[in-house]
This record gives C-alpha cells, structure tokens and sequence, in this order.
C-alpha cells in the first residue's frame, strides 16, 4: 500500500511538473520574436535584373516587386522587358510576369512609379518608359500599365503625342480616384518639370509644364489638403562661366495651376533633388541635400506648411563625401511624425550603397543601418514598404555587372539577416531563431548594364 501511494504521488508530481513545462512554452512561444527576415538576389532567368519597386501583394501574403530584366533576343539583339515578380511571405519566387518587351523600354524611374490601384481592385498600376526616336532625335513616351494580381494585363496607355517627351519619376492615386504623375519634359531645347492628370481607366485630362530655369526636373508630389498638389524636385541653371542647381519645390491648384514655387539651395552650388511627404498635423516634409564644399554634402530636412512657409529646416552634416542623400523613394511617415527611409550613401571603396535610416518629427536621426550585396560594387535600394510583422521590405539591385534585383526584409530597426541569400522565418521556439542560407538563383550570363535612375 505505501509503495501504491508513493507512486501516485510521484505521477502527481510530474503531472504538475510538466503542466508547468507546457506553461511556460506557451508563454515563451507567445512571446517569441516572429518577425520575418530574409535577404535575397535574383537573377531572373540567369539575367541582368533590377527591381525598382515593391508592394505588398493585394491578394494573400507576400510580396509583388518591378523592375527590368535585360537579354539578347534570338538575333542577338538588345532586349529589355518590363517585369513583375510575385514572391511568397519569405522572398520565394511564385511567379514573374513579363508585361512589356522591347529593345527601347528604360522601365520604371523609382519605387514611386507603382502603385496599388484605388477602390480596392486588387490591381496595380506601373508608369515606365520608353525612348524613341524621329527626325529631330530621341524622346520620351510615358506609358501606364494596369494589371490584375496575377500580373494579367488589363490595360496599357501611351502618351505619346508626337509633341512632348516625357519622362515619368512618380505616379500617385489621387482622392477624385484617378491618378497624376510627375517628371520633366524635353521639347524643343527646353527641360520643364511637368504633371498630368487622369481619369480612373487613365484616359488624360490635362497636363502642364512648368517652366522654372534651364533645366527642371519634378521627383514627387503630393496632394494637399484644398484637392491641390505640391512638387518636388531639382531645378538647374547654366551661364557661360557658371552651373548650378536647387532643390525646388511648387505647389498647384487641383487643375495644375502653379500658385507658388520655392527654391532651396546654397547659391551657385550644386544642390540634390528635394522630395516631399505629408504630414499628420497637416504640414509637409521637406527633403534634399546640399552640395556644402567640392562635393562634400549635408542632409537637408524641413517642416513646411501649405503657403510654402518652412516652419523649421536643419542641415545635418554627413561623416563622408557622400553621406547620406536625398531618399530614393517617398519616405514612410510614422503617425508621430517621424519617418524612414531609404537612401544611398559612399563606402571607402569610393561605391555607393544602401542604407536605410530613421529619423524625429524634428528631423534628428536617430539610426542608420547600412546594407549591401557586395562592398565592391554599387547597390542601390530604390524602395520601401511596411509589413504585416511591423517590419519592412525594400528593394534594390547591384548596378555593376553582374546585375541583379535585391530584396531584403527587415524588422522594425532596419536590422536584416546575414549574409546575402539568407533567410529567418518566425519560429515556435523557446526564443531560439532559425537561420538556414539559400542558393542564388544562378549567374549572369550575357547583358550589359540596366540604366541607373537620374536623381
């Protein structure tokens, strides 16, 4: 009998002990870390690749990113095909599309070229470019693709008039449900920023120049509150002993009309290209760099309202000749008025690389992470989106040969795995992450260099 309630009491015992163990899993599996990472190359085809833009995809989880991928056709010609690339929640290839194909496609400029489509279509529109060419030379002819999200296209327009040239940098959806996009039109000798509006299926409703120096060029734009639009961008100036340029900035009415415009800049220097994102307390950040010295640059960041007055600005020196520069996309605003970004910056090799930062409503920084594929060579990321783990996602790609798209996920401090090809899915366990490497997706094999933006 003592020996029967002995063992009872020890079966007890380790009843209560392993309930305990169960608690405690639980309790460490809920508070496990299940942020996603990965960092990935791809060689699409064993191509020359670019990835300019992502998004995260409308139907289900994962990601749906845009660039161009560059081949030789049968004949051992130049061809260039505008490419949309759906991967899983970890980076993995479902499917790419091939939406346009020719030897005079450029593709899209910047991240800000693709966008989600309004009313909740689960489509996507992509601008991209081509260049052609008639009796006075080459020119530039927009182009606006829908597709659905298979990447099936449903309708593709072209702007091309026979007059202007335009070349796009950013397209937004606007609140009367149709769309503007911005960038700079060359005609007849002249380069003016312009922006043209469309209905909602993208047909033209109007489009304006902007005449503003010798050269203006437009990267983004937002819409302000009255249903008008504020401008971004870089205006340029030449005489016969002098060029410089300025971060330039011009707001519209909801036709396009100009009210004002501001120049921000050192005199007779070369400064960058300016951006602009809203606010949540109804102003506008303001964004660029300032060419300080011989090519040594500050960051440049300002508060504006809506009348064109700043509110505050700060020059932030930057630790080498590059430092950090202009954002490659609109930056994400948090709803404490601080944003993130990516950008580019130069590494001691002299190359330019990656890196995304973050910084206050009152324009500190308050961290930078550098990121890249190769030290050796200039990798650039073009674009970045939230997700779903509180995290981003951004993409990229290498610019030197051999040339290939770039996309890495990170937490919410920037931080990714390493190295290259890696990946870290959430895991179940007792806090203990799991990392495994993955093969690249192959090697370039033939190809020549895919255009770098203009910024």
């Amino acid at each position: 009998m003592k020996n029967i309630i002995l063992l009872a009491s020890k079966n007890r015992v380790f009843a209560i002990c392993m309930i305990t163990y169960f608690c405690v899993l639980v309790q460490a599996q809920e508070g496990a870390d299940t942020t996603i990472y990965f960092n990935k190359t791809y060689f699409l085809e064993n191509d020359y690749s670019s990835a300019f833009a992502i998004l995260k995809a409308t139907n289900g989880k994962g990601y749906v990113f845009s660039g161009v991928k560059f081949s030789l056709d049968a004949n051992n010609e130049p061809l260039y095909q505008l490419h949309l690339t759906r991967t899983d929640e970890f980076g993995n290839i479902i499917w790419t599309k091939y939406i346009d194909e020719n030897n005079a496609i450029l593709g899209l400029t910047q991240g800000d070229a693709f966008i989600k489509t309004t009313n909740n279509e689960n489509s996507y529109l992509i601008a991209y470019v081509y260049e052609k060419y008639n009796e006075n030379g080459s020119y530039y002819d927009t182009r606006i693709v829908k597709v659905d999200a298979e990447g099936n296209i449903i309708w593709i327009m072209s702007y091309d008039d026979g007059i202007n040239s335009l070349y796009i940098n950013q397209l937004i959806a606007t609140k009367d449900g149709g769309y503007l996009f911005v960038g700079d039109n060359k005609k007849q000798g002249n380069v003016n920023g312009f922006a043209l509006k469309t209905d909602a299926t993208g047909n033209l409703l109007w489009l304006k120049d902007y005449e503003l120096g010798y050269v203006s060029r437009f990267f983004n734009v937002i819409e302000s509150p009255d249903g008008g639009y504020v401008l971004a961008g870089r205006t340029e100036k030449s005489s016969d002993w002098l060029y410089s340029a300025d971060m330039q900035l011009l707001k519209t009415d909801s036709l396009g009309n100009m009210q004002w415009e501001k120049k921000i800049g050192i005199p007779d220097s070369t400064d960058c290209a300016a951006k602009v994102a809203a606010l949540p307390d109804g102003s506008f950040l303001i964004h660029g760099c300032k060419n300080v010295y011989n090519n040594n640059f500050s960051l440049y960041i300002a508060k504006c309202n809506y009348t064109g007055d700043l509110i505050w600005e700060k020059d932030i020196p930057t630790p080498n000749q590059y430092g950090l520069s202009v954002y490659s996309s609109t930056p994400l605003i948090n709803s404490d008025g601080s944003c993130i970004g990516v950008s580019a910056t130069e590494n001691e090799y002299h190359k330019h690389q990656a890196t995304i930062f973050k910084h206050s409503a009152s324009g500190e920084v308050l961290w930078q992470k550098f990121l890249t594929v190769n030290a050796d060579k200039m990798t650039y990321l073009k674009d970045i989106e939230r997700t779903a783990d509180g995290g981003f996602v951004a993409c990229g790609f290498q610019y030197e040969p051999p040339q290939f798209a770039w996309v890495v996920k990170l937490d919410s401090l920037g931080n990714t795995c390493s190295p290259t090809d890696c990946d870290s899915p959430p895991h179940r366990s007792l806090g203990v992450g799991h990392r495994r490497n993955i093969p690249h997706f192959g090697r370039a094999r033939r190809g020549k260099h895919l255009s770098q933006p203009r910024e």
